[in-house]
């Protein structure tokens, strides 16, 4: 019994070094001396190879495809060095796959997968004249496609309506919209299910900025992803056998379908939903730098910028490919978009640099670049930087730009530059974010409070006007605060002196001037609402009563003067005025008396 259960442990020990020698890859046929299993066998790696691309395990497949290479590398591995392609083009290392291709083509010059493969790696090259001769090649044997040897034998589905997707592609890229359409539509005759190749029109369609269509386009890829053996809609050209082989590429190239709906649905302002079909694309390719560089966009609108950032950086080390984009400065800018929303101004600073080192008129890039040096109070460069940036804008008025070129300017005192700054801003405002659009006429406003160039009435009233547009958009403190100052200062200009009242014209002026005075204090009650116990608005209210001119009114003055100096005693605006209103009370006081004694 004893040696029973001894060897009883034997065998399990046995079988659990198996087991971990498989898992770990260690050369297990040398102690087994199996001749079904053996890590050196060219026919195990040949199926395992094949397999593995099968299950779309690109990574693993390469491997495994080189591996039966190596064993027998004098042997004709055609199938073997197209797949090796097939997964390095998956895996988007174009000029391996390319080099791959070459090889069967060296053995076989017209095997149509090698050149129709070699097209799409050529592509992701941006070789397209390359990339064109390719897929010429492959569709000179158009005529008995589905019967050609060489497709039957591959280790794949190389339709005919793939190639012509492909070709379409190459034309997109090169920005020849008609032939772009044309090849996808001709990819749609030979399978109207096709859905890569209706994400292809609803590309071209969002590049020419027809987005409504575009969108319409793209949620037929989406139904043909979701139900790829739909019938409706078949052409004539079209037989029962090409809908049942419907093409169906669930690879890294799948992701172009959400990419392409994402892309419309970001245009059309959608932004939830392009996120959601960003996600898709990434979920499908994570190494999606397109797909990656717009969903940082949308996030650092929702002003969710270390997300935004985290998805700068997953692009910067993805595929790569920036086809629709401004190329690799776009992800730079868009990093510099989310190190600003971080306060991280010199990373920023030098995030918007890259961009412009690799695009000189990237007039976005120079805008971030701007507004880095403002905040960091380089004023004189951030002037620098915001006029080329508004110089190299390809629309007729920069919006965000010339806002922001108004900002830097009043920071530098050139206040009546900066109104002339917003007027070209406001010439093309519905491209401003709608959440800014407060502070862009806040800070309009303030300019015009300032200027030199307008005589006061005038500047104070179209202060007053901007200043309103702000509180329309969204109720703030510096709003309501500002505000109080013009109506202040407003009335101010029309109060008539004591001795001119009798006329009845100064009694008018006098009626405004106290209509202005109190809606000033009910602009500096709101502003003292927002931030309660607030000494500007203490000290502006005081002397807006200061100014009033009765005796009730000045000593509600002093009131107000002796709160905003508990909250700041060395404030010295607010005592110099209350010595002022004190020698005023005191002379009230006297003439008071005398007119009693009288």
């Amino acid at each position: 019994m004893m040696k029973k259960i001894v060897r009883l442990l034997i065998v399990t020990s046995s079988t659990f070094t198996f087991l971990t020698n498989m898992i770990g890859g260690v050369s297990l046929a040398e102690e087994t001396k199996s001749t079904e299993f053996n890590f050196k066998k060219y026919e195990f790696w040949v199926e395992k190879c094949r397999l593995l691309k099968e299950d779309k395990q690109y990574s693993q497949a390469l491997n495994a495809c080189e591996q039966a290479i190596s064993l027998k590398p004098k042997k004709d591995n055609i199938q073997l060095w197209l797949a090796r392609g097939d997964a390095l083009l998956q895996l988007g290392q174009y000029r391996e796959a390319a080099i791959s291709y070459d090889w069967v083509l060296q053995e076989d010059k017209k095997n149509v997968p090698a050149l129709v493969q070699k097209c799409s790696a050529l592509l992701g090259l941006s070789n397209y004249e390359g990339a064109l001769e390719s897929c010429n090649l492959a569709l000179e044997r158009s005529e008995n496609w589905e019967n050609i040897k060489q497709i039957k034998n591959y280790w794949g589905n190389i339709p005919l309506a793939k190639v012509l997707y492909i070709k379409g592609s190459v034309f997109r890229r090169k920005e020849e919209y008609e032939q772009a359409t044309k090849y996808f539509d001709n990819a749609l005759k030979q399978d109207n299910n096709f859905a890569l190749a209706y994400a292809g029109k609803c590309g071209v369609l969002a590049d020419q900025k027809e987005y409504v269509e575009a969108k319409e386009t793209c949620e037929k890829a989406i139904e043909r992803f979701n139900n790829p053996h739909s019938t409706e809609e078949l052409t004539d050209e079209q037989t029962d056998e090409s809908t049942k082989n419907s093409v169906n590429i669930a690879d890294a190239s799948d992701a172009i379908i959400w990419y392409e709906t994402g892309r419309v649905k970001q245009k059309l302002n959608e932004q939830a939903e392009a996120l959601n079909n960003f996600n898709l694309a990434i979920q499908v390719n994570p190494r999606y730098s397109q797909a990656l560089a717009r969903k940082s966009e949308i996030l650092n609108k929702m002003e969710r910028y270390q997300e935004a950032l985290d998805n700068c950086e997953s692009a910067l080390k993805g595929d790569k490919q920036w086809s629709d984009t401004k190329g690799l400065a776009y992800i730079w800018y868009q990093r510099s978009a989310a190190l600003l929303g971080l306060q991280k101004y010199e990373e920023a600073l030098a995030s918007s640099e890259n961009a412009i080192a690799i695009d000189h008129k990237y007039a976005e890039a120079w805008n971030n670049k701007a507004v880095s040096l403002w905040k960091l109070g380089q004023y004189e460069a951030a002037e620098k930087a915001i006029k080329t940036s508004v110089l190299n804008y390809s629309g007729s008025y920069y919006a965000q730009g010339y806002a922001n070129r108004g900002r830097i300017l009043s920071s530098l005192n050139k206040h009546d530059e900066a109104i002339l700054a917003y007027g070209y801003a406001s010439q093309n405002i519905e491209n401003l974010d709608k959440k800014s659009l407060h502070v862009f006429w806040l800070n309009k406003g303030v300019a015009e409070m300032q200027s030199k160039d307008m005589k006061e009435p005038q500047k104070y009233q179209n202060a007053l006007f901007s200043i309103g547009k702000s509180i329309t958009f969204q109720p703030s403190f510096a709003a309501y605060y500002n505000k109080g100052i013009i109506l202040s200062r407003l009335g101010d200009n029309i109060m008539p002196k004591v001795s001119e009242l009798e006329d009845i014209r100064n009694q008018k002026q006098y009626q405004k001037a106290i209509a202005n005075y109190q809606n000033a204090i009910e602009s500096f009650d709101k502003a003292n609402e927002l931030l309660p116990g607030n000494y500007l608005v203490l000290t502006g209210k005081a002397i807006v009563l200061m100014n009033w001119g009765t005796l009730d009114k000045q000593k509600e003055a002093l009131k107000e003067f002796d709160k905003a100096l508990r909250v700041n005693p060395s404030y010295s605006l607010a005592i110099k005025k209350r010595k002022e209103l004190i020698k005023q009370m005191t002379n009230s006081l006297r003439l008071n008396d005398a007119i009693k004694n009288q």
